[in-house]
Parts: C-alpha cells; structure tokens; sequence
C-alpha cells in the first residue's frame, strides 16, 4: 500500500556567485583601463544555463552593479545579489564582499559606503540581507594577513568555502579555516580586535561557480534546506 505521507522536498540548489556582462567594475587594471567587461555572459543566458543544470534558484553576484541581475529580476526564482569591492579602513586592503537579497534602494547605500568595511557591513546587517566572505586569499585578497583574517572570522557569518575558479589551496582556506572559530577563540580575537563577533560559533560555508564565460555556470553551488522561492531562501 502506498504511504499518504508526502515525501520529504528535494533540498534547494543555488550557485551564489555568478558574473555576467554587467562586471566591468573589474579588479583588472588593464581591463579597467580598456573598458572590457570581466565577463561577456548575458543575463538572460547565465539564468537559462544556470536553470538547465538543475539550479533551483539563480542569482548574479557582479561586481559593484546589480544591473545585470534587475534584467532578469522578472523571473520569480531569482535573487539579486553583487559582489562588493571594498576595504579595512584602517590600512586600505581590499577585500571582497557577496551580499543577496538586495534592492536599488539598499544597493545605493551600499555603493556610497563602498570605501569602509565596516560601515558597509553595518548597512547589510541592518538592512538583514545575508551576506559572506568571497574567495578569501584568492586573486583580489592576496594582500590579506593573519590579522586580517581573524577580523573576517568575527566580522563574516558565511564565508565562500568552494570557488569554482579558486585553486585547491585558497579554497582549503576557505574550507579549513571557519572550523577553528570555536566560542573560545571568537571570545579571544574579540577583545584582541575590540569587536564584537557575529555569531557564537563558525561560519557557515557558500559555494558557487565565480564564472565569467559561461562555461562553469552551476558547476560549483550551494545546498540548503528547501526554499521555493528567494524570500525563503533569504
């Protein structure tokens, strides 16, 4: 006899860092320089590609703009996130950010605190938008140290532990490095950087493709718990 239970949802698919043409803010002098985008992908094709290799949800993630993601926001399964450039204040290392979830408004703060770390994140954190760590030491955030790292430890609640682009070694980082962040030693490294963390515990990882061809578009993804659709996702 055939249970009447329902069966239990598939778990939710989603690559959380996606680049379309809309990326000419590029960490790239020369391609700054030559005014060539980081990526040549249309919107509409990373949605199509990311959709036909199984994503349940899609989002773009590029860099400093969210106009890529606003041409496909029509889709009911899509979530507009960027990619932020920005820095430590205190000595001008950049790093950078994913946010998700973000609107025009949101995004036009955002973009006005780009230039500080700090206040940046105050702005996500308030607006209660999720947001991670890219890539850490990998390209862009090659300049960050020790200390760097163990601000970003209290500072981040997700960071992105599996980059499609990155090397076996920067994404071991990103991989190995949250787990150490026990309640003990965030007690530490708070009072050692007079900050507070943001969480009791590790951060949790993302992953996500970092594609800028479209060739690696949802080779790399996040798995959550079911979400049907950006807002539960969020």
């Amino acid at each position: 006899m055939r249970s009447l239970l329902p069966l239990p949802a598939r778990e939710t698919r989603v690559d959380l860092h996606l680049h379309s043409r809309a990326s000419t803010d590029t960490g790239s002098w020369f391609l700054n320089r030559a005014v060539l985008p980081e990526s040549y992908t249309e919107p509409a094709q990373a949605y199509a590609t990311a959709k036909r290799r199984g994503m349940d949800l899609v989002t773009l993630t590029d860099h400093n703009t969210i106009s890529g993601a606003l041409e496909i926001a029509h889709h009911p399964d899509v979530v507009i996130g960027v990619e932020v450039t920005t820095e430590f204040p205190e000595d001008g290392v950049p790093i950078h950010v994913l946010v998700w979830g973000v609107d025009e408004a949101i995004w036009a703060d955002m973009d006005r605190l780009r230039p500080n770390l700090y206040e940046l994140l105050d702005r996500v954190d308030e607006a209660r938008l999720p947001f991670a760590l890219a890539h850490p030491l990998h390209r862009g955030d090659r300049d960050l140290t020790a200390e760097h790292i163990e601000k970003c430890l209290l500072l981040f609640p997700l960071w992105e532990g599996r980059n499609g682009w990155g090397r076996a070694a920067t994404n071991g980082v990103g991989v190995g490095t949250p787990p150490s962040a026990s309640r003990e030693l965030l007690t530490r490294l708070a009072d050692k950087h007079g900050m507070p963390p943001c969480g009791d515990g590790p951060p949790a990882l993302t992953g996500g493709s970092d594609d800028h061809g479209a060739f690696d578009i949802a080779s790399t993804w996040t798995v959550t718990p079911p979400a049907r659709s950006p807002r539960a996702l969020l």
